[in-house]
């Protein structure tokens, strides 16, 4: 199916892409869990105990597997030739961070005396970092790992990611029951956290800063967060139609991509207006995304189940051909009762099915459309925000609006 997803404007004008990624070869069939490149030729990719790394851009790969049993999870390259892997040791089921100090020719493995899996890390430098992980555990070490102090976050909720944009500010993001979005920030390098409220809902997975104020979570059930003043406020970007493990990344303030699936979908997603809208892009495998990084705006890696890592030379966009533009135009929004839809040049197959739902994800309206201005009755919705979706066999279009 061709996705696209319409910003909250006035008028939509959208035409379809054909997008452009490319299988390579890992040699390998076990999940992958992160990616990371130092520059276009050299990156690494990670999964259960073993390294994947390439130093050709990705047209081959060769294997570094620890002798011990480790789940490695995420990744951070502070320099060439500095760079940590964190997880669990399965062994003796001690957090581990795994370390190379010459560009990945080799790499040792370090068991911290906490008891806790390590979901995600960050380092400033070669010998700053911080890593988080299961029942609110955080950990900082000011010496490359020799030692890490305890940080007290204040929570028992799952960190899995964790991202700072300087020394001492960062954000931690992850969740669990009864609460299951947290966010945490902290502007003394870890030393105190608050939580920062965000509305959310559904458990958060990944937090990346393309720039010290403009900020992006990806969560459960496609939900994006952005924040443009560092990380005090976050608000609801447009969804992803994406479900699984997400994981964002972006290029700069307004470009970005998030993706994710399961094991028969994999889902790659396209923003370049700050997240607004996405546009769907097509993958060449039927398997879960677990993370992808850019290292310039063409040329970009994502990973996944399966030993599946994908390349693209230009942005995942730009190949095939384009159907001509299709404007669709919603009135008035914010609405108090009554919302019209309508479609130029609107024929069967573009609309068939229309439905809301709230912020939560939940279905609260449906209908079928039969006219090219099609007039929704909002009267029995509570006040709020929602997202509207027209659904045919060919397209899908997501909008947000707003029931006053």
């Amino acid at each position: 199916m061709k996705k696209i997803l319409l910003s909250l404007l006035i008028v939509f004008s959208v035409a379809m892409a054909h997008a452009q990624w490319v299988q390579q070869t890992s040699g390998v069939t076990f999940a992958l869990s992160d990616v990371y490149f130092i520059n276009q030729d050299t990156g690494f990719v990670i999964g259960g105990d073993n390294i994947l790394r390439t130093v050709n851009s990705g047209q081959t790969w060769e294997s570094y597997a620890s002798p011990y049993f480790l789940s490695l999870m995420r990744m951070s390259f502070p320099t060439p030739e500095t760079g940590y892997a964190v997880g669990l040791d399965l062994t003796t089921n001690k957090s581990t961070v795994v370390k190379t100090t010459n560009g990945g020719n080799s790499w040792a493995n370090t068991n911290m005396n906490y008891n806790k899996w390590l979901m995600g890390t960050c380092f400033l430098s070669a010998n700053y970092g911080f890593a988080v992980g299961e029942y609110g555990k955080a950990y900082r070490t000011t010496d490359g790992g020799l030692s890490w102090d305890s940080l007290v976050t204040g929570t028992n909720l799952n960190l899995e990611s964790v991202f700072f944009t300087d020394s001492l500010n960062g954000i931690a993001v992850g969740g669990g029951l009864p609460f299951p979005a947290l966010i945490l920030k902290t502007n003394d390098g870890g030393n105190s956290w608050s939580e920062v409220s965000s509305g959310a809902t559904n458990y958060l997975l990944s937090v990346y800063f393309p720039s010290p104020q403009i900020g992006y979570i990806a969560g459960w059930n496609g939900n994006i967060l952005k924040t443009t003043d560092g990380g005090s406020s976050w608000t609801t970007q447009t969804p992803v139609d994406i479900y699984g493990n997400l994981d964002v990344f972006f290029i700069d303030d307004n470009t970005g991509y998030v993706v994710g699936g399961d094991e028969f979908f994999a889902g790659i997603m396209k923003t370049t207006d700050g997240g607004q809208t996405w546009v769907a892009q097509s993958a060449p495998v039927s398997a879960g995304m677990e993370a992808i990084y850019f290292i310039n705006p063409d040329l970009g890696f994502c990973v996944g189940n399966l030993g599946t890592i994908l390349k693209t030379t230009n942005g995942g966009m730009g190949f095939g051909d384009e159907d001509p533009a299709i404007n669709v135009q919603i009135f008035p929004n914010p609405t108090a009762d009554y919302l019209t839809i309508s479609f130029d040049n609107v024929n069967a197959d573009l609309a068939a099915n229309i439905s809301l739902c709230d912020a939560a994800g939940k279905i609260v309206y449906t209908t079928g459309v039969s006219e090219n201005n099609q007039v929704l009755d909002l009267r029995t919705l509570k006040s709020g925000m929602y997202f509207m979706t027209v659904t045919s066999e060919n397209h899908e279009y997501i909008t947000k609006l707003i029931r006053e």
